[in-house]
């Protein structure tokens, strides 16, 4: 199984499978299809586990789950514990998923393959939030959300984030939170940008559609962060002459009217109005997260006064983190906090391997994303984020390893038989043998 195609067709299917609904119980689409191919492909293809560039990951994100399990055992509530511990099946899904992932990609993906599945994988998840910003303009005019439900939480549960959300004025399609759509969107722009930026009229629609279903689920991790990435990206990338990069500008314009003008009745315009005056700038863009007397804070404190290095385990509490170093913090403790920040770094590291033709700036645009969206949301755990965070990361980490002539169509073409005689032994013939 160790082909193109299967490279292919496994990593398109893990993106797709975010887009799916719940289906059993708690169980999305999603997880069944992340842990159903960690079941099967992992064992038959552990001997093909490339161990340059992986271990780092593994090591560090492995030290996360592994303190979070030991704080289950070792820490002991208070009588008049300040909340009640979350669900232990929820935490640990959230931390041995981007395991899951890694395993799959780096034993099934072969290297040689890493830069065309990363390529349609690309062209895979700018189309598919394109389209799920397509649904989030209708939901605008239509009342959508019972066709919605199934996407946004299990069928038993009585409240979703998504329905409170759409009450505000706040849309984001298939996912239950605006700020997991919002993180998205702004992978899928620098996503949209790599991969179609010499097909002008698609990148054009693809991007309008990405940007107005951003803007509609009013998350600033989108506006402060996917939004101007993307737009500094292109102009990283921006083919030579004037025109491409009018008729970018244009669509850019057009696309911060549309909202005003077309959607004069959109509610959540209000909730976008209250990040532009100056006056308090810093508590409406975090939301109030931060201060003296926030829910955040009190967690920290109660956390660093309780159990400060192993933290409270992988259940946590019951209480919203809405940051990815808050809930490594209570989930691990300070260890889970280094190792949280260590994911950075490494990150960092790849990108800055990989090769000088939009891939390394898009590692570093990915890499400041991630850091800037973890003050808001957990980016490396979150439901249906994580996945595709993860994926693309596993990927990246393949291409860095194969160094910068692995865009290099024609000399890749000249060597890739010879590399995968290499890699397999099998395919030597037998005049090779008798030479050899």
């Amino acid at each position: 199984m160790q082909t193109r195609i299967f490279a292919v067709v496994l990593s398109a299917a893990l993106a797709c499978a975010v887009f799916g609904p719940y289906i059993v119980g708690g169980v999305r689409v999603e997880q069944a299809v992340v842990y159903l191919a960690f079941a099967i492909l992992v064992p038959l293809n552990f001997r093909h586990l490339y161990r340059d560039g992986t271990y780092g990951y593994l090591l560090v994100w492995g030290s996360y789950l592994v303190t979070a399990l030991i704080g289950l055992v070792l820490y002991r509530p208070p009588a008049n514990a300040r909340w009640d511990a979350g669900s232990t099946i929820a935490g640990m899904d959230n931390l041995l998923l981007p395991i899951a992932v890694m395993l799959v990609v780096w034993t099934s993906v072969p290297r040689v393959y890493a830069a065309d599945t990363f390529r349609i994988v690309a062209q895979v998840l700018s189309v598919a939030m394109a389209a799920n910003g397509f649904i989030t303009i209708i939901s605008t005019f239509f009342d959508i959300s019972p066709l919605l439900r199934i996407f946004w939480a299990p069928a038993g549960d009585v409240f979703t984030v998504g329905q409170n959300s759409v009450g505000n004025g706040r849309y984001s399609g298939l996912f239950n939170q605006p700020s997991e759509a919002g993180l998205l969107y702004g992978v899928a722009g620098l996503l949209a940008i790599f991969a179609w930026r010499h097909r002008q009229v698609l990148l054009a629609v693809l991007v309008s559609f990405i940007f107005i279903g951003g803007m509609l689920t009013v998350s600033k991790v989108f506006l402060l962060g996917g939004l101007p990435l993307t737009v500094v990206y292109w102009f990283i990338l921006r083919p030579r002459g004037t025109r491409p990069t009018v008729a970018f500008l244009c669509t850019f314009a057009v696309l911060l009217v549309i909202p005003i003008i077309v959607l004069q009745q959109w509610r959540g315009f209000a909730y976008l109005a209250r990040l532009l005056p100056t006056a308090g700038i810093f508590d409406r863009i975090f939301a109030s997260r931060y201060g003296d007397d926030a829910g955040i804070m009190n967690v920290i404190r109660e956390l660093l006064s309780e159990s400060p290095v192993y933290g409270v385990g992988v259940s946590g509490w019951k209480v919203p983190y809405d940051s990815g170093w808050v809930q490594a913090l209570v989930l691990a403790g300070i260890i889970g906090f280094v190792a949280f920040a260590m994911i950075f770094v490494l990150m960092g590291i790849t990108a800055m391997k990989l090769p000088r033709n939009g891939l390394r700036s898009f590692g570093v645009l990915l890499t400041l994303l991630l850091v800037g969206a973890s003050i808001a949301i957990p980016p490396l755990s979150a439901n249906r984020v994580a996945t595709i965070v993860w994926l693309l990361i596993s990927l990246l980490v393949l291409i860095s390893e194969q160094g910068a002539k692995i865009f290099d169509f024609k000399a890749r073409a000249q060597g890739l038989k010879s590399r995968a005689k290499a890699e397999d032994p099998s395919q030597i013939s037998t005049s090779e043998i008798g030479a050899s």
